[in-house]
C-alpha cells in the first residue's frame, strides 16, 4: 500500500498562531490548493476554521467566499472549480472552494486537480481538499508537495499526544493540565481528541473565571 504523502504535521500547526498563515498565504507564490489528508475529525475541523478564518478574515464575506461542497453529494467539478476560480468581491477575501470526504471527488477530477495545484494563484480563489487518504506516488501528491499544501491531519505514529494534549490545555482552554492528568484522559477517552476537547472545555468552565487554572 503506497504511503501516505509527507506534510505539515496539523497537530503542531494548531498550536502556533502564525503557522496556519504562512503556510497557505505566504506574501510571495501562495498555493492554489490545500489539502488536509488524514482521518481525524477534530484536527481537520479545527483546521479548516483555521482556514475560513485566514482567507475570510471578515465573518460577514464567509456566506460568498467560503462555499463548502460535501464529496458524498458527487458535486461537478466544473461547480467546485468555477468557484475558487470566480474573481474575489473584496480584497479582503479569498475566494475557497471547499470539498469535504473529497477521495472519490480527487478520483474523479484528478487531471483538472493536477493542473490547478501546478499554477500560481495569482488572483483567483483556493481549492481545499479534505481526504482521508492522500498517497505519495500520484502525481496530484507530487504537484501539491512542491507547489501546493499538504497538512497531515492524521495522529502521527509515535506522536508525543500527552504532551501536545497539555499544551492544547493552556492554548485553548488556559488549563494547565499535569502530565498525570493528560495521561488519565488519553486512558479513559483514547485518541478522541473531540471529547477530550470538550471534557477540558467543561474543566474550564467548571472553575472560577479570570485566572489560569492549575
Amino acid at each position: 500500500m503506497p504511503k501516505q504523502s509527507p506534510g505539515l504535521c496539523g497537530l503542531d500547526l494548531l498550536l502556533e498562531t502564525d503557522a496556519v498563515p504562512a503556510a497557505v498565504a505566504p506574501a510571495v507564490d501562495p498555493p492554489a490548493m490545500v489539502v488536509l489528508a488524514g482521518d481525524n475529525p477534530f484536527v481537520s475541523g479545527r483546521l479548516l476554521a483555521s482556514l475560513r478564518a485566514v482567507f475570510c478574515p471578515d465573518e460577514q464575506d464567509r456566506s460568498w467566499a467560503w462555499r463548502e461542497f460535501s464529496g458524498d453529494d458527487r458535486p461537478d467539478p466544473r461547480d467546485v472549480f468555477d468557484e475558487a476560480a470566480t474573481l474575489p468581491m473584496f480584497a479582503t477575501a479569498t475566494r475557497a472552494a471547499v470539498v469535504r470526504r473529497a477521495d472519490t471527488f480527487v478520483s474523479t477530477a484528478r487531471g483538472q486537480l493536477e493542473t490547478i495545484a501546478d499554477r500560481a494563484r495569482g488572483s483567483r480563489g483556493v481549492v481545499v481538499l479534505e481526504v482521508r487518504s492522500f498517497p505519495g506516488n500520484t502525481r496530484l501528491a507530487k504537484v501539491v508537495a512542491r507547489r501546493g499544501c499538504l497538512i497531515d491531519v492524521g495522529l502521527p505514529a509515535r506522536f508525543d499526544l500527552a504532551g501536545w494534549l497539555r499544551k492544547w490545555a493552556k492554548q485553548a482552554h488556559r488549563l494547565k493540565l499535569p502530565a498525570a492528568a493528560a495521561s488519565r484522559l488519553l486512558e479513559r477517552l483514547g485518541d478522541d481528541l473531540g471529547q477530550i476537547d470538550q471534557a477540558l472545555a467543561g474543566f474550564a468552565a467548571a472553575l472560577p473565571a479570570g485566572e489560569e487554572h492549575a
